[in-house]
């Protein structure tokens, strides 16, 4: 199941009352098969596509299981847009169904980022309303360490790409470290202690971009 989060209280991820942008779809048929087709702006960001095939063993959610930046959905014999909707949080569900049935083949198709064109963009930071909300609320320490860890580097995707490099060679992944008793913040936590699993990495991650104002979410699941 994949669910996206854009609100941290310190503990834990949870989605806002602020709906994800409505997209536009329609089902399309290609080769003789149903496509839900998304239609997205691509610019000089996305470029380029990939494919994904998946087999719902024992999904219990109507969630699709869906990277980001997803264009194309075909299951068989689902053959109206209507049996499609999209989550708050922007993920595609089917909506007459409890979860999606076991043995249930999905084929996706999605757009992906290009890495020139998001060093093209430069400071993007402006493009996103929110990012100064964001940025208020993130703690001292997360902010002083942004700081530290982009002194120098020019805002932009090479602030976010630091980011990302420096969590990669300098923090150890753990998946059995939990959280102390006592702590009231993970990310300070994870910080202090160099350790810890996958979404602690994550929200890490979010938590010191938010702080130098980028916009920025934690997606959990299967992509």
């Amino acid at each position: 199941m994949t669910e996206r989060f854009d609100t941290f209280d310190g503990i834990e991820w949870s989605h806002s009352d602020r709906a994800t942008q409505k997209l536009n779809s329609s089902l399309q048929t290609i080769e003789d098969k149903p496509w839900l087709k998304i239609s997205r702006n691509s610019g000089t960001i996305l470029r380029g596509k990939q494919s994904h095939t998946l087999r719902i063993i024992n999904l219990k959610s109507k969630r699709i299981p869906s990277p980001s930046h997803v264009a194309g959905i075909h299951i068989a014999d689902v053959n109206q847009a209507s049996f499609f909707d999209i989550t708050d949080d922007g993920v595609f569900v089917l909506t007459a169904q409890e979860h999606i049935p076991r043995l249930t083949v999905i084929h996706l198709v999605s757009q992906v980022f290009s890495q020139d064109g998001l060093h093209d963009l430069g400071d993007f930071r402006d493009r996103y309303a929110s990012s100064r909300d964001f940025k208020a609320k993130t703690s001292d320490q997360v902010a002083l360490t942004a700081k530290r860890w982009t002194a120098g580097i020019d805002p932009g995707w090479k602030q976010v790409a630091t980011i990302v490099e420096t969590l990669r060679n300098n923090f150890t992944h753990d998946r059995q470290t939990t959280a102390s008793d006592a702590c009231d913040n993970i990310v300070e936590e994870f910080l202090s202690t160099g350790r810890g699993p996958d979404y602690m990495f994550a929200s890490a991650a979010a938590e010191i971009l938010r702080s130098l104002g980028y916009e920025s979410q934690v997606v959990m699941g299967s992509y």
